[in-house]
């Protein structure tokens, strides 16, 4: 029996083959199910490398949240075992986060380190001789973004290069120079 208005499951569900009786309102077989996909769900801890602002336990605990989320949304009578329905989901909902956790960021991360800042002409002319070194594309990147002010997806468009590899890039080179410059 599937109700709309609270979008929940209670019957009985297959999970790799084995009947478990599942109830999403009152929490029955839920424990059960985790236990039998643990494997599976463990695994995203591996996926750091879709945020690396999330630790290991972030990744696995959005992968167990993801479960929650696909067990309510599993439809009784469906051609697909609980289990393959939940791998297919969370692995979705995974990528999903991949792709919306670089997009998120880098406006914190561009906006902090566009901020304007007040610095000494030393400072200054160090800073021009550190970007100087990057060579011309990496030069003509930074002025677009932080003096032009142009849209990360914009330059990243130009470049060839997805609006997340280029933030990701273009921060470890802002950090590169900052570690120069505080020589």
């Amino acid at each position: 029996m599937r109700t709309e208005e609270h979008r929940s499951f209670i019957g009985l569900a297959l999970v790799y083959g084995a009947p478990v009786y599942l109830d999403t309102v009152s929490g029955t077989g839920v424990a059960e199910v985790l236990d039998r996909m643990s494997k599976f769900l463990d695994g995203f801890s591996r996926w750091r490398h879709a945020d690396p602002a999330f630790d290991k336990a972030d990744m696995r605990q959005e992968a167990y949240v993801a479960a929650l989320e696909g067990m309510r949304a599993y439809r009784e009578g469906s051609s697909a075992q609980l289990s393959t329905f939940l791998h297919r989901h969370v692995r979705n909902r995974m990528i999903d986060l991949k792709r919306r956790a670089p997009l998120q960021r880098q406006t914190v991360d561009v906006a902090e380190l566009a901020a304007p800042q007040r610095i000494g002409l030393e400072e200054e002319i160090d800073l021009a001789r550190e970007l100087d070194r990057l060579g011309e594309r990496w030069s003509r990147i930074m002025r677009r973004i932080f003096v032009d002010g142009d849209q990360i997806g914009d330059v990243a468009h130009d470049e060839n290069m997805a609006p997340w590899s280029l933030t990701r890039a273009l921060n470890k080179r802002l950090a590169s120079i900052k570690r120069q410059l505080a020589r």
